[in-house]
């Protein structure tokens, strides 16, 4: 299917499910709108739909905030601030930047608060904090719902005095929270998924990003001002250069000769993928020439093109996989190689620091805007755009320890953050009508992020997809069915969860409304909020009935169906079934156990 085609076809899953958002809401359902709201962005997240922000799924969150939580009341402040993390992890970029931005912030107490915890906090992330003077907040977990948990946000906000998200992209609690919401501290957003869709918009008083693109970004396709947008560096932790002797001691640790030229590339799996070009259609014709050349790939396993790479070229190409540690690797190398087309920028930064010459290919300019690191980006290592030119550079390569240090020190870091606080003091509270609403234009920067994220595996396939789109229609249709899913509607996955089905789904129509009884029908067996469905007919009414369900049944998908013939419908509504109301049914009282 064309990109344009498939991004058409995720944008119309967010419209759908974003529609039962709307009605849950409108019914008073505020629990169910939100977790719905929950599931649409995680599912467009990474099934990219022509856009990065959406008002509708915001006003979502706003109606049902207005409707369930209480006033936020001002505390007197000096907690110093808080940051805010969807979840925290040993290894992942955006639980370490929030650490390095305590230590880095000096001269203020920083706490911390993981709405969704998978496990303790970090022993790094608890160490950071507890050296400033700070503490890690606990609030309510998923099991207590979301507005449960955005309550208990709002409620400690303010005691703080300033806030900071580096929440996940489809994270509805801090919209929730704070929102709309006049007298609270300020708010700042670490924008670590700028090139992806994401909520928050409507409580964000400064998008604080970490590269060029993600102001633009913010501005051009989220609808956010100018004026509040801010680029701050990512902090770096301390990594020593490599010494010559502690070179020459990895390379004997990990077998490599003296004389051999390493190329070394990290990242995930997937940021290897997502188009006809491979890093790969680079480096091999490089290595077929000069045969004391290696390439090491620390995160990609040894399968696929790595693996005919690494025979065509008699075992110069090592895909290593996921490794705990690279010390010895980077200490070894003579090159770092980014990786493409998604760049691992962290692992590029500490590449750099450790002495090592880094280069980057971008033979997309487009691509290279949205995909590549920030480094790259500002200039601190060459970048190519033809496998010609990645060639001499790596033969040429040189290093710029100087410039990255410039580049990322700690006062010129402080300056900036402290530029992003007073665009968030001065500026205020965000408004709903300071934004614009989010650009839907298609265009190669969305190419470019739908191939990375639909072509490569990493985001649930198309029938799952469909599946969940089915429920979210059925949860707005049918109330009872609330009892199908996971407390507060959805788990750790972040998306709606089943914990068990109705046993039987039970409709008596009458005559004329046995087209709509098979729609019904076939929404809840296809999507399993239903284990069986179950037509009662009038005994006096079969013959006639059967011909109307047999036209309908032909024009979809094929379900199977039990039809009872009874004069008493409601005695088949046992425990476990859930029953479809129509106008009418004849089933008096019964309702969905």
């Amino acid at each position: 299917m064309p990109w344009r085609a498939e991004i058409a076809r995720h944008a119309a899953v967010l419209e759908a499910v974003t529609a039962a958002a709307e009605r849950c809401v409108e019914d008073g359902r505020d629990e169910t709108a939100c977790a719905l709201v929950q599931s649409a962005a995680g599912i467009v997240a990474l099934r990219h739909p022509g856009r990065f922000a959406d008002a509708r799924l915001e006003a979502v969150l706003a109606r049902a905030a207005a409707s369930a939580l209480p006033d936020l009341e001002r505390g007197p402040g000096g907690g110093g601030v808080l940051h805010v993390l969807s979840n925290a992890l040993e290894v992942g970029g955006h639980t370490r930047l929030t650490w390095r931005w305590m230590e880095r912030d000096t001269g203020r107490r920083h706490s911390f608060v993981v709405t969704r915890p998978a496990g303790p906090a970090p022993d790094a992330l608890l160490a950071a904090a507890r050296a400033t003077g700070g503490r890690e907040v606990v609030v309510p977990g998923f099991e207590s719902g979301l507005l449960a948990t955005a309550a208990a946000l709002r409620s400690i906000a303010g005691a703080f005095d300033e806030i900071v998200l580096h929440v996940q992209p489809n994270d509805p609690l801090p919209s929730l929270a704070w929102a709309g919401v006049g007298d609270r501290p300020p708010i700042l957003l670490s924008n670590h998924a700028d090139h992806c869709f994401w909520l928050g918009r409507d409580c964000t008083d400064a998008v604080v990003g970490h590269r060029p693109v993600a102001a633009s970004l913010a501005v051009e396709r989220r609808g956010i001002p100018a004026a509040r947008t801010a680029t701050l560096a990512l902090p770096l932790d301390d990594v020593p250069m490599t010494t010559p002797a502690a070179r020459r001691a990895a390379r004997s640790r990990i077998g490599i000769p003296e004389a051999a030229r390493v190329l070394l590339t990290i990242g995930s799996s997937y940021k290897f993928e997502g188009g006809e070009r491979h890093l790969l259609d680079a480096l091999v014709p490089l290595l077929e020439k000069d045969a004391s050349t290696v390439l090491i790939a620390v995160g990609p396993p040894s399968e696929g093109r790595w693996a005919d790479a690494g025979a065509r070229t008699g075992g110069r190409v090592l895909a290593a996989g996921v490794l705990p540690d690279v010390g010895d690797l980077l200490a070894a190398a003579d090159v770092f190689v980014e990786s493409y087309p998604c760049s691992s920028g962290t692992a590029a930064v500490e590449a750099a620091q450790s002495g090592l010459p880094v280069v980057a290919w971008a033979p997309d300019a487009v691509e290279a805007a949205l995909l590549g690191s920030a480094g790259a980006a500002a200039g601190l290592w060459p970048v190519a755009d033809t496998a010609q030119q990645l060639t001499a550079l790596i033969d040429a390569a040189g290093r710029d320890v100087d410039g990255l240090a410039a580049h990322h020190a700690p006062d010129r870091w402080r300056a900036a953050l402290a530029g992003a606080r007073e665009v968030a003091a001065t500026l205020g509270p965000v408004t709903r009508n300071e934004l614009a609403p989010p650009s839907d234009l298609v265009d190669g920067t969305d190419r470019v992020l739908h191939e990375l994220h639909a072509r490569t595996g990493h985001c649930q396939p198309l029938e799952v997809v469909d599946a969940w789109v089915a429920q979210a229609r059925a949860l707005a249709a049918w109330p009872a069915l609330e009892a199908c899913f996971v407390p507060s509607l959805v788990g750790r996955s972040t998306h709606l969860e089943l914990a068990r089905c109705f046993d039987v789904a039970l409709v008596h129509p009458a005559a004329g409304e046995e087209a709509g009884a098979i729609d019904a029908l076939r929404v809840l067996l296809l999507s399993r909020l239903a284990a069986t469905g179950v037509i009662a007919l009038d005994p006096d009414r079969v013959d006639e009935a059967l011909q109307a369900l047999e036209a309908a049944l032909a024009t979809g998908a094929e379900i199977d169906l039990d039809v009872t013939p009874t004069a008493d419908p409601a005695g088949l509504a046992g425990p476990g079934t859930l029953v479809l109301r129509t106008a009418g049914d004849g089933l008096g009282g019964a309702a969905g156990a």
